[in-house]
C-alpha cells in the first residue's frame, strides 16, 4: 500500500501534468493507496476532474471525501483499492479557523478478511496537528478493529511527532522516510501504522517519482496472518503464502 500528496498534479516543476501523475500510480501498483490534494476545480484543474480521472484510469474501487467545495468543482482526497469497500464514513477533524480537515474512515473486503483504513490530510500548525491527532485517535478507538491500517499526509516533520505518540503503543510503523520537500527530501510528513494481525516487511519511498509532486510517495510492503480467505499470490500483496509454499 501507499499513500502520496498528488499536489493538484502539479509536479516540483510547476507543470500541471495529471498523465505523469497517472504514470506514478501504475508504477507503485498498490493494493490500497490513499491520495491526497486530489483536485477538481476547474480554475486549479483547466478542467480535469481527478477524482474521475482516478477513477477511471486505475479501474480501482475508489472513495473520496470533498474537504472543499466551489461553483467549479472540489478539492480533497481519496483511497483507491483493489477490493471493494464494505461500508465509509467521512469525519471532520477540523480545528477552530484553521483549514477544514476530514479523514476517511472506510472497511475494505480483502482476501485476509475485513481491513479498516483510515486516511487524513493533517494541518501544518503544531496545536492543530495534535487536535486532529487526538480526533483520530478517538475515531479508532470508538469502533476497535482487528485489522487496521492509518496512513496519509501528517505533516508532522518529526518521525516521533503527536501522530507517532498517539499510534506507537498500539500500532507498528512503517520507517518514517522523508517524503517532503521532494528534491531534498527533509521532512517525514507521509505515514503508514498498521495493527496486528498486519505486519510490516518493509517500507520505502517511490523515488521514480521523481518531480511529479511536492512530495515523495511512502510504500510498503504488509503480511497477514489468519487470512480467511484462499488468494491467488501472484496478484494480491495482503496475503500469506499458500499452503506448500
Amino acid at each position: 500500500m501507499a499513500t502520496w500528496n498528488l499536489h493538484g498534479c502539479v509536479g516540483s516543476d510547476r507543470v500541471f501534468d495529471p498523465e505523469r501523475s497517472l504514470a506514478v500510480i501504475g508504477d507503485i501498483d498498490a493494493d490500497i493507496l490513499a491520495l491526497q490534494e486530489v483536485e477538481s476545480r476547474a480554475s486549479r484543474s483547466r478542467g480535469v476532474d481527478a477524482f474521475m480521472l482516478m477513477r477511471e484510469r486505475t479501474g480501482l474501487h475508489s472513495v473520496e471525501v470533498r474537504v472543499l467545495s466551489a461553483a467549479d468543482g472540489y478539492f480533497g482526497h481519496m483511497i483507491l483499492s483493489r477490493w471493494p469497500f464494505v461500508d465509509s464514513r467521512s469525519y471532520d477533524i477540523s480545528t477552530v479557523r484553521r483549514e477544514r480537515r476530514m479523514a476517511i474512515d472506510t472497511t475494505l473486503d480483502t482476501p485476509c478478511g475485513p481491513i479498516r483504513v483510515l486516511a487524513a490530510h493533517l494541518g501544518w500548525r503544531v496545536m492543530e496537528q495534535r487536535q486532529q491527532v487526538q480526533t483520530m485517535r478517538r475515531i479508532v478507538d470508538s469502533a476497535p478493529a482487528e485489522r487496521t491500517l492509518i496512513l496519509g499526509d501528517f505533516n508532522e516533520s518529526h518521525r516521533r511527532g503527536a501522530a507517532h505518540r498517539a499510534f506507537a503503543a498500539d500500532f507498528e510503523a512503517a520507517e518514517p522516510w522523508f517524503t517532503f520537500p521532494v528534491r531534498r527530501p527533509l521532512m517525514p510528513l507521509d505515514r503508514i501504522w498498521c495493527s496486528a494481525p498486519l505486519a510490516l516487511s518493509r517500507a520505502w519511498v517511490h523515488r521514480p517519482a521523481g518531480k511529479a509532486s511536492d512530495h515523495l510517495p511512502l510504500v510498503a510492503e504488509l503480511t497477514c496472518g489468519r487470512a480467511v480467505a484462499p488468494a491467488d499470490p501472484m496478484s494480491l500483496a495482503l496475503d500469506e503464502a499458500p499452503p506448500g509454499g
